[in-house]
């Protein structure tokens, strides 16, 4: 009844609320790349290469996805890119 449609309302509030989120990191993400794609001649750190790594993911619809499915659904993944992208 009522109270189930409540219930829903707010997890449907909470979902949309944290896709926006998301769709904002992967905005600042995608802003981030120029900064790191130029490093011809230079020395790669293993950072570096994990960046590259992460560059390369956002740019695969399946991954960008399921990521979103993780992000939006599990909190403490959801924390962690918080408190990256702050």
């Amino acid at each position: 009844g009522s109270v189930e449609r409540n219930s829903k309302s707010n997890v449907d509030n909470k979902s949309e609320k944290y896709t926006t989120r998301y769709n904002n990191m992967l905005k600042k993400f995608a802003e981030w790349e120029p900064l790191f794609s130029n490093v011809e001649g230079q020395h790669i750190t293993r950072k570096h290469e994990v960046l590259i790594g992460c560059f390369v993911g956002a740019k695969n619809a399946a991954v960008v996805e399921a990521l979103r499915i993780v992000y939006t659904d599990y909190t403490p993944l959801r924390l962690a890119g918080d408190l990256i992208f702050s």
